[in-house]
């Protein structure tokens, strides 16, 4: 199955009378948006991560990740795995230095997680098929543009876009600079 990376840029809270939120996520190669239901709480930890806050206390995610690391567990990879009556199931994988486990969890705390371990969260082609919509985010360069953006250039652009809380332009960004550092 092809997965595709994907990044969280954008929260819509409070869509319904049990306050759930609605995570965007975005795919720079199809220039797609994935929605998904997400809880109030799981809101607040996807943007605590992104506004790269610090909490006075471990929060669960934080607590998670501290026992990942205490125990010798490696976040290898985190996907979204399938899309069933309305609700996304995902796979963590951990490696404990023998073998790799694959942990099945809700989409938002992969997502979590992966954010606060700094691994990709991908996204299957079925769901991708089934869920995307197309993104209204323009490309960030003129194809016809003698000169593309310096490397320093993109991390201005990108530290502009994270200030400015416009997370899918920062993933249009991030992933020019994964491809000019390649």
């Amino acid at each position: 199955m092809k997965y595709y990376e994907v990044y969280p840029y954008k929260i819509s809270r409070g869509h319904s009378a049990t306050g759930m939120s609605v995570l965007t996520l975005y795919e720079p190669t199809t220039h797609q948006n994935i929605p998904i239901l997400i809880g109030p709480h799981e809101a607040d930890m996807i943007t605590i991560e992104q506004e790269g806050h610090k909490t006075r206390r471990p929060m669960t995610h934080e607590l998670i990740c501290t026992i990942f690391n205490e125990c010798g567990l490696q976040m290898k990879d985190a996907t979204i795995d399938r899309l069933e009556d309305g609700i996304f199931y995902a796979t963590l994988y951990l490696d404990d230095g023998l073998s790799v486990k694959h942990i099945d969890a809700r989409a938002s705390d992969v997502i979590i997680l992966a954010m606060r371990m700094g691994v990709d969260i991908h996204l299957s082609q079925a769901i991708l098929d089934e869920a995307g919509y197309p993104s209204d985010f323009e490309t960030l360069t003129d194809p016809e543009e003698e000169e593309a953006p310096t490397l320093e250039e993109l991390e201005e652009m990108l530290h502009q876009a994270e200030e400015a809380e416009e997370y899918e332009r920062a993933a249009e960004i991030m992933e020019q600079i994964k491809k000019y550092k390649q």
